[in-house]
């Protein structure tokens, strides 16, 4: 019996070779990054939801304020003119729609009128924000 010697290999860094193992790691990567995509995505829709839902969904566009208490401290009418002065210092209570989120009110104006008839321009009023778990806020 002889002893026959088996056929020795390629070498490794024949070019052959060089390619396929460059198929294999680009494919291996593909493979890695198409497993991983709908995972990050997962991750972004769950950390930014909970941030984003509340201000698109639960933002306020019409705040109804309460008036919680107003002091007339000028009334005069002018019958020459057919005009009416006043000077109306009133403070605003906005309630809290949510005892968890922070509310901030920018572009307020307040708006005077009586029966339906606007009695001046509107007028801007300061910037507000109300913090988490107050449940008013009162402007002056």
């Amino acid at each position: 019996m002889t002893t026959a010697e088996p056929p020795i290999p390629p070498s490794p860094t024949s070019p052959r070779d060089r390619v396929r193992r460059r198929q294999c790691a680009l494919a291996l990567a593909a493979a890695a990054a198409a497993c991983l995509a709908p995972v990050a995505v997962l991750l972004a829709v769950l950390v930014l939801a909970p941030s984003l839902l509340p201000r698109l969904l639960l933002r306020p566009h019409h705040v109804v304020p309460y008036v919680s208490s107003a002091e007339l401290r000028l009334l005069a009418f002018d019958p020459a003119a057919s005009a009416v002065s006043y000077n109306l210092s009133a403070t605003l209570r906005f309630d809290s729609p949510c005892l968890y989120c922070t509310w901030r009110y920018t572009e307020l104006r307040a708006r005077p009128s009586y029966a339906g008839q606007q009695l001046g321009a509107a007028a801007a009023l300061p910037e507000l924000t109300q913090r988490r778990g107050s449940d008013a806020h009162d402007v002056a």
